[in-house]
């Protein structure tokens, strides 16, 4: 999911569009899109639209949901029968966590994957932490105020567990404290 054009505007930016327009609509209907798009209330709501199993947050340091959980269409040419989940925590402005979730087996996008900062194991899956950091006109990659987020793969399900202003290790206790919806 993380696309180029994605991290110039910044996730949580592109989060807090959805939010906006689905809480104008809570069921929208996209003509032509999938069945199940739309912002739902509850993860088991979201889950039933989506198609398939859900994992959501039981820690979010006290950042709050900002709205609906979002269903929508994989964007990725040959991929737009797929659903894509969308969570957000916090202020998009001072910190914030996100969660992505999809059924296409992998990103719903193309794009360089910003700077690659290590990797993890979330639930005994090999996951990449990657940073909008370390090049000109970005923020150092040792700062918390960059946009991070940590990729994964998993069962033909592909995750992408986000935080901006939040360090490394709350974005994969975040990551790794998952359950199922």
């Amino acid at each position: 999911m993380p696309l180029t054009h994605i991290r110039r505007i910044g996730l949580p930016l592109v989060a807090a569009i959805a939010v906006s327009a689905a809480v104008a609509a809570p069921a929208l209907a996209t003509p032509g899109a999938p069945s199940g798009v739309g912002a739902y209330k509850t993860w088991a709501e979201a889950q039933r639209a989506a198609g398939f199993q859900l994992y959501k947050p039981t820690v979010s340091y006290g950042l709050r949901n900002v709205g609906h959980i979002i269903v929508s269409i994989c964007e990725d040419p040959g991929k737009t029968s797929k659903h894509v989940v969308t969570a957000s925590y916090g202020n998009f402005n001072t910190h914030s966590l996100a969660l992505s979730e999809n059924n296409s087996g992998g990103p719903c996008g193309t794009g360089d994957q910003g700077t690659y900062l290590g990797s993890y194991r979330i639930h005994g899956v090999k996951a990449q932490l990657w940073g909008y950091c370390g090049f000109d006109g970005a923020p150092s990659c040792s700062s918390t105020k960059i946009e991070i987020w940590l990729t994964w793969a998993h069962k033909g399900l592909y995750y992408v567990a986000s935080s901006y202003n939040e360090s490394r290790k709350r974005l994969v206790h975040f990551a790794s404290t998952l359950k199922a919806a």
